[in-house]
């Protein structure tokens, strides 16, 4: 398990400064910005980014996962250092990590496997007063 945590931590910084996830086949990218006032930090916090539209989101330290089967769910658990939050129901997880990057590397790496419907970063859309 260390050594897999290890790995993740290495590929985040290995490419620090380079924020995506994968939506399907579609390679999102996300570019950091500074944060202007207090982040969202009911679950330990967000890092903020814009998206390729210029829309500026929250991305946190969780994922959301569809499972079509829930077969390895505990290895990928130990794998990727996941901790569930809270089964949203039937095969849909949300996880918790350590870090902004290791959810994004996470997500990023489940989103691969067969048996993983879909695995998405836990987004945050930030709202604007008018």
């Amino acid at each position: 398990m260390k050594k897999c945590l290890i790995v993740l931590v290495s590929l985040s910084i290995a490419g620090a400064g380079e924020y995506y996830y994968m939506n399907g086949d579609r390679r999102v990218e996300l570019q950091p910005v500074e944060s202007r006032g207090i982040g969202v930090r009911e679950y330990g916090g967000t890092k903020p980014f814009l998206l390729e539209n210029g829309e500026k989101i929250e991305v946190a330290n969780r994922i959301i996962v569809k499972f079509s089967s829930l077969e390895n769910l505990d290895a990928y658990e130990a794998e990727y250092g996941l901790r569930p939050l809270k089964r949203i129901g039937g095969k849909i997880f949300l996880f918790e990590t350590d870090s902004i990057e290791m959810a994004l590397d996470a997500a990023n790496a489940l989103e691969k496997r067969a048996d993983v419907v879909y695995a998405q970063p836990d987004i945050l859309k930030t709202r604007r007063l008018r």
